[in-house]
């Protein structure tokens, strides 16, 4: 019995459900590696785990690199209010994204080599190097704009103590909105 790469991708994000990876982890895995088996599709490739090759890896990196951006648009006319579709642009994607993609396809490459698993007899994919990504800075907040910020709250009120605080704390430990969120169960 041959198993396709298909179904080898659902019982890959299925093991992440079992392990309780976030859901935005595992729908960021489900869309790169279903990008992948149309990327397979669009080269006259089978879908089967034969065709899931370093050799392939590289050509669907390089596919990858010359993709275009969607950007969300608002749909004019028919269906409920505020439903967006995507619609391609000239913009060439952000490298992060590549990477990403391909992050994705690595992770997949281990989960077949696993013992556990067997699909493969090693990991075919160790050798895909990923895209450099471009150095960024925040831009830290000029004097006024902290003093805006800071400033903003009355510390003789205890709730405006406490907010002076949590901004306090959001700085000093670069905390983001993602970590301070509660997570979600499955």
């Amino acid at each position: 019995m041959v198993t396709t790469l298909a179904v080898l991708i659902e019982e890959f994000l299925l093991d992440g459900r079992a392990r309780r990876l976030a859901p935005k982890t595992l729908s960021s895995d489900a869309a790169n590696l279903g990008y992948f088996l149309e990327w397979l599709a669009r080269e006259g490739l089978p879908d089967a785990l034969a065709s899931f090759t370093l050799a392939n890896g590289r050509r669907s990196s390089r596919a990858l690199a010359h993709r275009t951006a969607r950007r969300a648009t608002f749909v004019a006319a028919g269906g409920p209010r505020g439903v967006h579709a995507l619609v391609a642009s000239d913009e060439a994607r952000k490298p992060t994204t590549a990477v990403g993609s391909l992050r994705a396809l690595k992770t997949f490459s281990k989960w077949l080599a696993a013992e556990e698993q067997g699909y493969a007899a090693r990991d075919v994919l160790a050798g895909l190097r990923l895209p450099k990504r471009p150095k960024t800075r925040a831009e830290p907040l000029t004097a006024a704009e902290m003093g805006r910020l800071l400033g903003d709250d009355d510390l003789r009120a205890p709730i405006g103590r406490r907010a002076f605080a949590i901004v306090l704390t959001y700085f000093g430990t670069r905390l983001r909105l993602r970590h301070a969120l509660p997570q979600p169960l499955l």
